[in-house]
């Protein structure tokens, strides 16, 4: 099982880089983007471990979404047949339906 990444994942990881460089420092920038990518190692091993996730907004034709905690962020994924879609990776307090719509 492979893991993909949406647009929208992509950035929300590349947001989680630049602010930890920004505030942090390079080193604890990249343990923390690093402690991401083992957790993606963790949901492809035990792809069910999320939540099952329903959007509010019905309209956005998303099915089967699950969530997962991880350190104040939300990851949104999608199991298929032989991948894990990441829909998006964002702040416990980011408004989904907006960022998933």
């Amino acid at each position: 099982m492979r893991i993909t990444y949406s647009p929208t994942a992509n950035i929300g990881l590349d947001k989680i880089l630049v602010y930890g460089i920004e505030n942090w420092g390079e080193d604890q920038a990249f343990t923390f983007f690093n402690s991401f990518i083992d957790e993606f190692k963790l949901l492809k091993a035990y792809p069910e471990i999320g939540q099952k996730y329903h959007p509010k907004n019905k309209t956005l034709g998303l099915k089967n979404i699950r969530k997962f905690i991880f350190k104040g962020y939300q990851i949104f994924y999608q199991i298929n047949l032989d991948e894990i879609y990441i829909y998006a990776i964002i702040t416990k307090g980011a408004d989904v339906d907006k960022v998933l719509g």
